[in-house]
């Protein structure tokens, strides 16, 4: 027969109890949980920062849009200046030099980000051959003057010619047309649909 607990027995085994029940949430139960809030902060503080940035960009949308029109004003940023585009590379060939064996490839389209709605790269390669290297820098003056961006250009010459290879690869800021902006927004369609597949 179990005698009957004391009152001091009863209150040290049931202060025992807490005391492992404590302990045994703070070891196993407690501690992954502060351990996973704290990653579930960090990920929180992270994707907050991103979500920052998105937002200052979409409030300054309307000062790049101004932007872009002073741009047109002083540059021709438009559809008609897309089609110069080809015309102004080839007079530039024709003018310093004149620099012979002119190749200028159809333009390739980017939109100049994912959200445009007019405005794009008409991005050209270009092969050419200079008999003078001065011509060759004033071929890149020109390109600076009239915001040419030069993504990639190589220089080339042989021994017994003293004549150098052009070939380049460049691209000018255009206002799309709504055909070629239409064909570029379905590519993307297209290619998110084909990754989100794959996945």
């Amino acid at each position: 027969m179990a005698r009957k607990l004391t009152r001091r027995e009863r209150v040290i085994v049931v202060a025992t109890i807490v005391l492992a029940i404590i302990f045994a949430v703070r070891q196993f139960g407690l501690g992954a949980a502060v351990g996973g809030l704290a990653v579930d902060t960090e990920e929180l503080t992270a994707e907050r920062a991103k979500y920052e940035e998105r937002l200052a960009l979409v409030r300054r949308e309307p000062e790049v849009d101004e932007e872009f029109r002073e741009l047109e004003k002083n540059y021709r940023i438009d559809e008609q200046a897309d089609k110069e585009f080809t015309a102004q590379l080839e007079a530039a060939l024709l003018k310093f030099g004149p620099m012979t064996e002119r190749v200028i490839d159809p333009p390739r389209y980017e939109l100049l980000t994912q959200d445009s709605e007019e405005y794009g790269i008409a991005i050209r390669r270009l092969r050419a051959r200079a008999m003078k290297q001065e011509d060759v820098g004033k071929l890149l003056i020109f390109f600076d003057e009239q915001l040419i961006q030069v993504h990639e250009m190589k220089l080339s010459s042989a021994l017994d010619d003293a004549s150098i290879r052009i070939d380049a690869t460049v691209s000018q800021m255009v206002k799309l047309s709504p055909e070629v902006l239409r064909k570029l927004k379905a590519s993307m369609r297209r290619s998110r649909a084909t990754t989100s597949n794959e996945l």
